[in-house]
């Protein structure tokens, strides 16, 4: 179960990554 948990939180720290990249496009298409 370890590895699911490893898993699901790599998944989630690219997932932020990516949320923070696309933010930071848009916010700089904004301003």
């Amino acid at each position: 179960m370890a590895w699911i948990n490893r898993f699901c939180g790599s998944v989630l720290v690219i997932y932020g990554i990516k949320l923070c990249i696309d933010g930071f496009m848009m916010l700089r298409d904004f301003l």
